[in-house]
């Protein structure tokens, strides 16, 4: 054993081998010491806190956030998902008589341009089930118009306010898009009552879209055939889940109850988590007991329940965290 270390330990190869493992070791350990940069700074490139679930091209310095959507073509071989592309070309050679040798799935310009020259909802598409063309038409909602070269810069601090402001740098005559979602009550696009779903309108340079989307806190309930959360409520804030952490409440978080006749606050603390909008939940303390089962005593005191952005827990010190809360 003895001689085998040592001509391992005389090898050159080993020796460099294990001079370059140390410097790589030491440089793992030393470097996020000495350097003043964040994580996200130290490995390069554009990032944005959690909950800012964007495609960024380009930012401006501002309390708002502002993105640079860029919709040319060299982003198309990322906008379709290879199982996208070979349903496609399944179709167009099945459904529109398309020729196999002029389908190629691994050009996303030249199949999307096939796509929207023969594709016909209407078409006879023999041996389709319902939900497979439900997929297809839902596909060509998703590349309908991802050919034109548009510019759009999205200024808004969304989720936290309702207002979403798009302005058209680089357009002429093309269509967008904007999704309305369900969860929103009397959304509006430049002043105009809209619908949930997708708002289309036409768009050319120097215009500008204002999109409200009203939001505030409601409670939610589970379908009672979820059992742990039947009697239970949440609490939903736009798109937003929150939640409660032991850190911010007074009292044990299984000690409290939801009071939904009462009214939800909400504050914005741009210091906290940086930058969410708080909640405090009108509430129940009823005090809990050590033993396994106890006679009920009914003793209940008013409490508020402060509750943060469900993705943003963990982020202070360790406490409890819940959702679901059982209704007063």
């Amino acid at each position: 054993m003895k001689n085998t270390l040592k001509q391992i330990f005389h090898d050159k190869k080993f020796i460099m081998g294990f001079i370059i493992f140390i410097a790589i070791l030491a440089t793992i350990i030393i470097y996020p010491l000495v350097v003043a940069y964040s994580p996200l700074e130290m490995v390069g490139g554009l990032f944005y806190k959690p909950g800012t679930y964007v495609s960024v091209s380009d930012t401006v310095e501002s309390k708002n956030y502002s993105f640079k959507m860029d919709t040319s073509a060299v982003k198309l071989e990322s906008a379709l998902s290879m199982e996208d592309r070979s349903q496609m070309g399944t179709w167009l050679e099945n459904y529109a008589g398309v020729d196999i040798k002029d389908i190629d799935v691994t050009d996303a310009k030249g199949l999307i341009k096939l796509w929207e020259k023969y594709y016909d909802p209407n078409n006879k598409q023999d041996g389709l089930i319902a939900a497979k063309k439900k997929y297809y038409v839902r596909l060509n909602t998703k590349i309908d118009g991802i050919l034109e070269d548009t510019e759009i810069v999205m200024t808004t601090k969304y989720p936290w306010e309702d207002t979403i402001v798009l302005d058209i740098c680089k357009a002429q005559q093309q269509k967008v898009k904007i999704r309305i979602p369900a969860w929103c009550k009397n959304p509006s696009v430049n002043g105009e009552s809209v619908e949930p779903g997708y708002y289309e309108t036409i768009v050319s340079t120097g215009d500008s879209i204002i999109v409200k989307l009203p939001m505030k806190a409601v409670f939610m309930q589970a379908n009672p055939n979820v059992e742990q959360d039947r009697g239970m409520l949440a609490v939903k804030r736009g798109p937003v889940i929150f939640c409660a952490e032991g850190i911010d409440n007074e009292y044990k978080l299984d000690e409290l109850y939801i009071n939904p006749s009462g009214e939800v606050k909400e504050k914005y603390d741009e210091k906290l988590l940086d930058g969410v909008v708080l909640l405090e939940v009108p509430g129940k303390y009823r005090k809990q007991q050590e033993q396994l089962y106890y006679e009920y005593q009914f003793a209940e005191s008013d409490t508020t329940i402060k509750m943060i952005p469900y993705y943003a827990w963990a982020n202070r010190e360790e406490s409890d965290m819940s959702i679901w809360f059982p209704m007063v």
